[in-house]
């Protein structure tokens, strides 16, 4: 059942239940835990996280998730926005940690040396995150030449435990890896690590 979980909303059942709390202990979504104005309970929390998640996991639209939930879609759409800038700021500080002093960078660096590559904290790649309706004037700037949709380019870079270190800001789609490598900070100062005091 726990596998299940995972493959239908890309996130271990137990991650999940952790994120509930967090969202719970937000201020940001009190509209959301508790009763409405009219003393009518408001839509219940962990299907709206449940409908993000598959918005964002599987491309469902908010229309979708409201036939699945009998939560309309305008209140799956604007809980989503708040979803949305909670994992880019809470979640993102919590859990992307850019090493930047050396005893940081040495528990990434294991791994690499035992494969031959001491000093390497970590693999980058781009990536490309389809984005829906663009807006038109924006469009031939998102078209990068490996999707025919709309993208937001990000450049990665995670340890051999797949834990992301680091990210950078979102670019327009046509942005391929060499552009994206020269805008990233973590990678163009070659002495970032400093020894811890």
């Amino acid at each position: 059942m726990r596998a299940k979980f995972r493959n239908r909303f890309r996130l271990p059942y137990a991650n999940y239940l952790d994120l509930l709390q967090w969202i719970r202990d937000d201020t940001r979504f009190g509209r959301w835990c508790g009763e409405k104005v009219n003393r009518k309970m408001s839509s219940p929390i962990e299907l709206l996280v449940l409908g993000s998640l598959h918005y964002l996991g599987r491309g469902w639209t908010f229309d979708d998730i409201e036939e699945q939930t009998a939560i309309s879609r305008e209140v799956h759409r604007t809980f989503f926005h708040v979803f949305i800038e909670f994992c880019s700021t809470s979640l993102y500080s919590r859990f992307v940690l850019t090493p930047v002093h050396l005893p940081e960078a040495r528990s990434n660096m294991r791994e690499y040396e035992v494969a031959g590559f001491p000093g390497c904290v970590g693999s980058t790649d781009c990536t490309h995150v389809t984005t829906e309706r663009c807006e038109y004037r924006l469009k031939n700037n998102h078209l990068g030449a490996k999707s025919s949709h709309t993208t937001r380019t990000f450049n990665l870079t995670c340890n051999h435990r797949r834990r992301i270190i680091h990210s950078t800001h979102g670019g327009p789609g046509h942005w391929n890896d060499q552009t994206m490598v020269r805008l990233d900070l973590f990678l163009r100062y070659t002495r970032w690590i400093t020894p811890s005091r």
